[in-house]
């Protein structure tokens, strides 16, 4: 069976905004002058106000005000709002229209109107704040007979009879009758059309790289509660499994995997020859030996040239001696770290730790000194363990 990956299933309403409306501003003989489409009805204003902008649109100035008789308007738990004035405007909204106060504020952008002026358009009804009545006894609701369920034959397929068992030109029939009705989606003959509706927004990464987003279409919040109890029951049932715990499983099986092939390093001693990782090209392409011991696995490492750096242990690696001694299973364990087998010290670190230079402990530079020509590498018929990479 196929698997159900949900995403982003929002079972609450947290995307609804404040409604706002466009009324049409009359003139004196009750035509339209002009709309302004920035007005939010606030059933819990006392008094209608407005802002320059409102003022602007129409078509009137500061001096054109009336004074006002509320010298400052207090918005609900906010500070007071300064009034420059006062306008009596008369306004339609749908098919009712009414003349409304509105007190100029230059702190508020459109226009508020308040619960007297919604009454008076008819967006509230005129028992505001009750609620309203319910319908008398003698109102009869007149209810159309809903169709049956089995009747599920589309208009266009009306004249066509469809038998339960058809046959292939039965289906053939009703392929061409859908084509027909549905011409604008099936018809290729004049190519590629251009699609009607909405202008279509491509977003943008860095570098003007087009990209999309591949996830389930929104649902719409009235029927998010049933399509979330609907998946609830289907991961109780265990058809579907969440998506965010699928992606735990795996994070949790590659961290398993990760504790148990890695090791950490063992500790260099002093004068010991180590190969040294190029921070930039991140080749071991320096050689040098330690000098020197310092706190949180810090060593100090002099080179052929004479210059003396700090590095981590993780950056050094034994330098294997040509000779059969005991440095050879050293030398070939920092060779296995290389090739993969330390997957915690082997990640690529760019800063340098600086050690403790009061800690260190130096030793004389004679019997410290690198080589100038170390011998070649000598590579054992060994059979390495090739590197499994796991792709997640």
């Amino acid at each position: 069976m196929a698997r159900i990956c949900i995403g982003n299933v929002k079972a609450k309403h947290r995307d609804r905004r404040t409604l706002v409306i466009a009324v049409e501003i009359l003139d004196g003989n009750g035509f339209s002058a002009r709309s302004f489409a920035n007005v939010t009805p606030d059933p819990g204003a006392e008094v209608s106000v407005g802002g320059l902008d409102f003022l602007s649109a129409i078509g009137l100035s500061e001096s054109d005000l009336s004074s006002s008789s509320f010298d400052l308007v207090m918005a609900d738990k906010s500070a007071p709002l300064l009034s420059i004035g006062q306008r009596d405007v008369r306004i339609r909204y749908g098919e009712k229209a009414a003349t409304i106060t509105v007190v100029i504020c230059p702190e508020i952008h459109g226009v508020l109107l308040s619960w007297l002026d919604c009454i008076a358009l008819r967006i509230l009804h005129s028992d505001y704040p009750l609620p309203l009545p319910r319908l008398p006894a003698s109102v009869q609701t007149v209810t159309t007979p809903a169709s049956s369920s089995n009747d599920v034959t589309s208009v266009f397929l009306e004249n066509l009879n469809i038998p339960s068992s058809l046959s292939a030109e039965q289906k053939a029939e009703i392929k061409a009758a859908v084509a027909n009705h549905f011409s604008d989606v099936f018809d290729q003959s004049t190519g590629l059309r251009c699609m009607s509706g909405p202008e279509m927004v491509i977003q943008l990464q860095e570098d003007a790289i087009p990209y999309y987003v591949n996830g389930a279409r929104p649902i719409p919040f009235a029927d998010r509660p049933e399509v979330k109890q609907l998946l609830d029951d289907y991961v109780e049932q265990g058809l579907i499994v969440p998506a965010r715990d699928r992606q735990a499983v795996a994070n949790a099986d590659a961290k398993t995997r990760y504790d148990l092939r890695s090791r950490g390093l063992e500790p260099l001693p002093i004068g010991t020859n180590v190969r040294v990782q190029d921070p930039k090209s991140k080749l071991w392409s320096h050689v040098g030996v330690v000098v020197a011991i310092g706190r949180y696995r810090a060593y100090r490492v002099k080179f052929a040239s004479g210059s003396v750096l700090w590095r981590n242990r993780r950056f050094l690696r034994r330098l294997v001696n040509t000779g059969g001694s005991e440095g050879d299973d050293d030398g070939a364990q920092d060779q296995a770290c290389d090739n993969g087998g330390d997957g915690r010290d082997v990640a690529p670190h760019t800063t340098e730790e600086s050690g403790d230079d009061e800690t260190a402990v130096h030793v004389d530079d004679k019997s410290a000194s690198p080589r100038v020509n170390p011998p070649a590498q000598r590579r054992s018929g060994r059979r390495r363990t090739p590197k499994v990479i796991v792709s997640m």
